[in-house]
């Protein structure tokens, strides 16, 4: 961390403002009216030489002698250029056709006009990703990009993310996409989420978030979206899944009093859950099938119905015991939970002259979670800068600083789970009066008079929920340094060569603690049912740095008449280094003391271990774009990559091409002017590769860690002086990269001046030679073996579409739009005699796998057997269902298809926005609708009389099947071990959401006009508003994921809850 800040010190040691010999340009820019038009870009062509165009239209801007060409930018009109032959340059904008022309940030942040390129993009403005008010960016872009899957653990504060493009390709790697931030590669796949006990087990699982949230949404300008091979393949392996390109704000030459542009805004939001399960309440506490009545100890709901009788509950203390209605209190597990609330407050300050820009941002968001006590702190500093250094050479820099705080609880199973053990909770127990935790009724730990430490609490199989979340605490310190530095030289206006450094610093340090305590209960009546812990306390501490060199050189030149030649050529040198640091108190021996959080106290040897990796690429690439009268163009990329993570033959080649015709150039008149405005055919093919981790080509020691009847004491001497011992994987000395090759075909078309636009395409991916570590005969000495294996493909179709039905003369618009994603996702083979691989972190009994003639990411477990097609067969006696005893296929966790649907009114100030979003088909793992089963709380279990099984059949004596009649009891059902088959816990994970609205007002600026103030806006927002799914989905968002941004999707392991979240903003610029 320290030599990552060294090193953005140095960056900003080399920028500096000096003053070069140059000419003033002034001129006036006007809309389709003849109106000033303000906040165009204007710049000199090939160069970060610009300004912004004031509220009335004007300009003025001083370049260096060598610049021809003024270029003229602004959202929603065409790009303007114009030889600069005066000292006065006025231009007037011609509205664009459509919304689909414009300019992209292409990879290595190149800003090309669109209609040049011939591979699928998404963009999204900055108002667009923050109209809706949610604090992550990549959330914000969910239902707004064709071809994105976004998945997020919960939409809380600090929940981690995850973004796919076009299905994943890695049978066992990182499939998700890379981020760009203003040219910084970052990876949003590090180890978001880590288990309670220091291994990654979903039963005990904390949301430590991941890396593209710490991107503070006010400061981003635009984004991009690049989805295939034939858009990123200058990013090499990194670009293999599709990138994110993101642009931030940047500062720009001011004029009036205070020379400065200074933007303020601040807002004021709550959360609360968007789903909670259905709960019946008909049953409480008690087991009357097994002939308790009234057991105060339970906590089943399978008591009898509710009578509104006075009843005695809990243990009896000190000859005392509290009493209550025996009635439904429908609302006991949501008054347990907070409101949410998050404060979000961000100020800007930027300026500059013609020579040198610069922009300041600081922002801050703080929140108080829905879980009492716990809490997320962002707080982000930004800073970039531009400088012409001479009349040729330029600088500019890039800093951005996130710092983060954060305690999260704990979810999945078992005592560190305030999920699972809120779920267990009886329907007629009032859990908000259980906080006091002073009160011995409600503690988990008191001392009594004779010393001896109890609970009286009135659980004897689960934990007072508070308890948990005050004592099982998980916290989280984040200090994030992300950032560049360019120099570059301009010889001619044709001809740029630019040096650029780049880094990505993480220090992410994760706290876990767990009490100690060994509690007797109070009551008789609870003898024999103790509640003990041993303690435990772990630091788990992650440091990346992530380092990259681009040395590029862009040519920029017509070569002859009506042809345009740009071409780039590059070096890139990256490095990629990871460190982890793992220490904890003994697992079996815990704390010495209790409260006392240090590794230091431990009973026995502590447990530690640390690992770096460390990976090295170097590249040379080149790009080449050639445009033919602004209507056909042609781009060659290739890109030869060299890592030190294969063995063999280090160097790899890959490539794409791809092409653009904009037809409607040879449309001329009324025709295209009025009907059919713009339409581009695209095509392209690229081939890229997923680079391989480090160290899988040799066979590596490991730690030596036997159990067995000695528990988890460390060769040879408990730990002291521990030996190694080969790893269970066998090396693989060839290995090579994953490769991925994609051929798309697209069009965009708009008609009738962009009334209606529309973006198509289609693609085909195919990706070979995975890498993946297959299992082997344990004869061997090991148990699996690194290879390149196997083939998997995408296929799919993306659509975007606007409609505008009114936009008239006097400001008012109203705008219609919509996308659609389908892929399929198909694993065609693995290795011979392997059809499956179990993707790391299933969990027993519900494996999510890859397998031959399957979608990626399926659920393999045990159901019912079936006879004749759809017959359950039963057991004879008990009219119960049989349990297959082998693994069965059920489902896959992807959608068949993703759509949205928005729509955007604005006049005169005043804009409101709505955007539904769905994803239709797939399944998840509900561990919420197994507890609340099992423990009599879930709507399903109402119906508690004695039933035949739908549909069911036994064998007879006979040989023969035949009409079952006989009936079953549901409590046996579903509080038997293993009578329930896991397959009954997979869900439908369909749903519509409302998942954003806003209704904003821009006050007139002559309200200001006599004042510092620039312009004040206020809005009201929402997400993730609203949520619809089908019946059988009764207990929670299927969006929610216990398993962060891995590849292990699909799981509801008791996770956080998926929030609501609404609020106002107010934003004043001066």
């Amino acid at each position: 961390m320290k030599k990552g800040v060294l090193l953005i010190l140095l960056l900003f040691v080399s920028f500096s403002f000096a003053f070069a010999q140059s000419r003033t340009v002034t001129g006036t820019v006007l809309d389709e009216t003849g109106a000033g038009k303000p906040g165009v870009a204007v710049s000199g062509k090939g160069t970060q030489v610009g300004t912004v165009t004031d509220p009335d239209g004007k300009y003025e801007l001083e370049l260096p002698d060598n610049i021809a060409t003024l270029v003229f930018r602004a959202v929603g009109y065409n790009t303007a250029e114009r030889a600069i032959n005066a000292d006065e340059i006025n231009v007037t904008m011609a509205i664009a056709a459509t919304e689909i022309e414009g300019i992209v940030v292409t990879a290595n942040a190149v800003r090309r006009e669109k209609r040049s390129v011939g591979y699928s993009t998404s963009s999204v403005t900055g108002n667009e990703l923050t109209q809706g008010g949610n604090t992550s960016p990549l959330n914000a872009l969910t239902g707004k990009v064709a071809g994105a899957n976004i998945n997020t653990t919960s939409n809380s504060p600090g929940s981690s993310s995850r973004i796919v493009l076009r299905g994943g390709t890695s049978l066992t790697g990182n499939n998700q996409a890379l981020l760009v931030v203003d040219g910084v590669p970052m990876l949003n796949n590090g180890p978001g989420t880590s288990a309670v006990s220091g291994v990654g087990a979903l039963s005990n699982q904390v949301d430590y978030g991941s890396r593209g949230n710490d991107i503070n949404p006010d400061d981003i300008e635009s984004i991009t979206v690049l989805k295939g091979p034939a858009a990123t393949a200058q990013y090499g392996s990194l670009g293999a899944n599709g990138a994110i390109m993101i642009t931030t704000k940047k500062g720009r030459k001011t004029t009036g009093p205070s020379k400065t542009d200074i933007e303020v805004s601040s807002s004021y939001e709550l959360s609360n859950i968007l789903k909670y399960p259905e709960f019946q309440d008909t049953y409480g506490q008690g087991n009357i099938y097994e002939g308790i009545y009234d057991d105060r100890r339970e906590n089943f709901s399978w008591g009898e119905k509710f009578n509104g009788e006075m009843r005695p509950w809990g243990q009896i203390i000190d000859g005392k015991q509290k009493v209550k209605p025996y009635s439904a209190l429908p609302n006991n597990v949501k008054d347990f939970f907070d409101v949410g609330q998050t404060w979000n407050n961000n100020i800007s300050i930027g300026g500059g002259t013609d020579v040198s820009t610069y922009r300041v941002s600081l922002g801050s968001t703080n929140s108080k979670l829905i879980f009492p006590g716990n809490k997320y702190n962002r707080y982000t500093v930004g800073f970039n800068g531009s400088t012409k250094l001479s009349n040729k050479l330029y600088s500019s820099i890039n800093f951005n600083y996130t710092k983060i705080n954060s305690e999260m609880p704990g979810t999945g199973q078992g005592n560190a789970s305030v999920m699972d053990n809120l779920f267990q909770g009886p329907r007629d127990i009032p859990i908000s009066e259980l906080k006091d935790l002073n009160d011995k009724y409600n503690s988990m730990n008191y001392v009594d008079s004779t010393g001896i430490q109890r609970y009286g609490y009135y659980g004897a199989y689960a934990l007072n929920p508070y308890f948990t979340l005050n004592n099982y605490k998980n916290e989280n310190r984040v200090d994030h340094v992300y950032g560049n530095v360019i120099v570059g030289y301009q010889p001619f206006e044709w001809l740029k060569i630019e040096d650029r450094i780049a880094a990505d610093v993480i220090a992410d340090r994760r706290f876990q603690s767990v009490p100690k305590y060994s509690s007797e209960p109070v009551d008789p009546l609870y003898a024999g049912l103790p509640h003990v812990e041993v303690g435990r306390y772990a630091q788990d501490i992650y440091n990346t740095d992530n380092l990259f060199n681009d040395l590029m050189a862009t040519f920029n030149k017509d070569i002859a008449k009506d042809l345009n030649l740009n071409v780039l050529a590059g070096f890139n040198y990256s490095q990629f280094r990871v460190e982890n640091l793992y220490s904890s108190t003994n697992e079996e021996g815990g704390l010495i003391t209790p409260d006392y959080y240090n590794v230091s106290n431990t009973n026995g040897p502590a447990l530690t271990r640390n690992s770096l990796s460390l990976k090295r690429k170097t590249a040379i690439y080149a790009d080449a774009v050639a445009g033919y009268k602004n209507m056909l163009f042609l781009e060659l990329t290739g890109r030869q990559d060299a890592s030190s993570t294969i063995e063999k033959d280090r160097s790899y080649f890959y490539y794409s091409t791809n092409a653009s015709f904009v037809f409607t150039e040879l449309i001329k008149g009324n025709f295209k002017d009025k009907v059919w405005n713009y339409g581009k055919f695209r095509i392209a093919y690229g081939s890229t590769a997923n680079d391989a981790d480090p160290y899988l080509t040799q066979t590596i020691y490991t730690t030596s860690n036997p159990s067995g009847n000695f528990g988890s004491n460390r060769f040879p001497f408990g730990g002291v002086g521990g030996a190694f011992t080969y790893g269970n994987t066998i090396g693989y000395p060839d290995l090579r990269q994953e490769y991925t090759n994609e051929f798309e075909v697209g069009l965009e078309n708009a008609f009738w001046k962009g009334r209606i636009t529309m973006d198509l395409s289609v693609y085909n991916r195919k990706s070979k030679d995975q890498i993946v570590s297959v299992p082997i005969a344990t004869s061997a000495g090991f148990s699996n073996q690194v290879l390149n294996v196997g083939l998997s493909t995408n296929t799919g179709v993306e659509l975007a579409l606007r409609v505008t039905p009114i936009r008239t003369k006097s400001g008012f618009k109203w705008d219609i739009y919509g996308t659609y994603t389908r892929n399929k996702s198909t694993v065609n083979e693995i290795y011979p005699g392997t059809d499956q691989i179990i993707i790391p972190g299933s969990p027993v009994g519900m494996s999510v796998v890859a397998a031959v003639g399957k979608p990626f990411g399926t659920f393999y477990t045990t159901g019912f057997n079936y006879v004749n097609g759809n017959q359950v067969i039963v057991d004879s006696a008990s009219g119960l269902p049989k349990v297959s005893t082998s693994a069965q296929y059920y489902g896959s966790y992807n959608p068949d298809y993703q759509a949205s649907w928005g729509t955007a009114l604005s006049y005169k100030g005043f804009s409101l926005n709505v955007l539904f979003d769905t994803k239709q088909g797939g399944l998840f793992y509900s561990r919420t609708r197994d507890v609340m089963s099992f423990v009599g709380t879930s709507k399903e279990t109402e119906n508690r009389e004695e039933q035949i099984w739908p549909n069911s059949v036994y064998l007879g004596t006979d040989g023969q099947y035949h009409t079952n009649t006989t009936q079953y009891s549901p409590y046996t059902y579903f509080t038997s071990a293993g009578q329930r088959p896991e397959s009954e816990n997979l869900v439908n994970a369909t749903y519509v959401k409302l998942r954003e609205a806003s209704i904003s007002y821009m006050f007139p600026a002559k309200w200001f006009k006599k004042t510092y103030v620039g312009g004040a806006s206020v809005s009201l927002y929402g997400n993730n508003l609203a949520i619809w799914t089908p019946k059988s989905n009764r207990y929670v968002d299927p969006e929610i994921n216990s398993a962060g941004s891995s590849n292990l999707q699909g799981f509801d392991f008791s996770a956080q809850p998926s929030l609501r979240r609404y609020g106002i903003n107010v934003k004043f610029t001066f």
